[in-house]
């Protein structure tokens, strides 16, 4: 059977390299203004707070994408892994990379899920931004590979799509006619599902949270995520959502550790 999720991103690469005149201006934006400015606020916090800084440290960006993260801790001076299982992707951003004189980027084809062509215990730090959880249908399976290769110590930070976000809708009329409010929440459908080979994904909050918890990871973070009207260009797409919506978080965050059982 056909990879469903690889072939929409390598389709992706192929039409227009994931890459587009927003996310170039981005990144002159990070390299002239701070690395910091790639990520939400509240997740540089966590970055800042928890990784004893950036310089020199091994970080392992799976499901990379369009490498825009990956482009950022090199900025910060990291050592820098991007995986992707769409090599594709991966060779366009190797291109831009290149353009753009990035030096300490190594690239592997890899499947998140598994990574099964990574070592053990070889990395200090893991991140994952939005949308990743999407694509990958088994949770449980991605944080048990992720403690495999973080070091003991090791921190993995994430943010991603906030479920409220994705199952709360504004009534279009203004107000609901059956509720009489403007924000609709469809409880019937806030529950976890999973496909084996989809693109749409979802998990509930307590997802996240226990499937860390039986990898053997403690977690050290959590925060709620609201949009920001100084977000970078990458992101204005979310401040152009109706007013109503903006009053929820937009992102999860989480910072969990793997203890040092040495």
């Amino acid at each position: 059977m056909e990879n469903v999720v690889k072939n929409h991103f390598s389709a992706r690469a192929k039409e227009n390299g994931e890459w587009d005149c927003h996310k170039e201006a981005s990144l002159k934006l990070i390299k002239e203004n701070g690395a910091h400015r790639a990520f939400p606020s509240k997740i540089w916090e966590m970055l800042d707070s928890g990784s004893s800084g950036l310089q020199g440290k091994k970080i392992l960006v799976p499901s990379s994408g369009d490498n825009f993260v990956v482009f950022a801790f090199s900025l910060l001076g990291a050592n820098v892994t991007s995986t992707d299982f769409s090599k594709e992707m991966l060779a366009n951003a190797e291109c831009r990379a290149n353009e753009h004189n990035f030096s300490n980027i190594e690239f592997k084809q890899a499947d998140t899920m598994a990574l099964d062509n990574l070592s053990d215990s070889e990395y200090d730090f893991i991140f994952t931004s939005n949308g990743v959880y999407n694509c990958l249908n088994d949770i449980q399976k991605v944080h048990n590979s992720f403690f495999r290769v973080l070091k003991p110590d090791g921190i993995y930070c994430f943010y991603e799509n906030h479920p409220l976000s994705k199952w709360v809708h504004e009534d279009p009329n203004g107000k609901c006619q059956k509720c009489g409010n403007i924000l609709i929440f469809e409880v019937d459908s806030y529950k976890t599902f999973n496909e084996k080979d989809s693109l749409g994904n979802f998990y509930r909050i307590e997802d996240y949270i226990n499937s860390l918890a039986k990898a053997d990871f403690v977690i050290k973070d959590y925060c709620d995520i609201h949009r920001e009207e100084d977000s970078i260009p990458i992101l204005t797409n979310y401040l152009e959502l109706p007013s109503e919506r903006n009053k929820l978080p937009a992102w999860i965050g989480i910072r969990a550790k793997k203890p040092n059982t040495v």
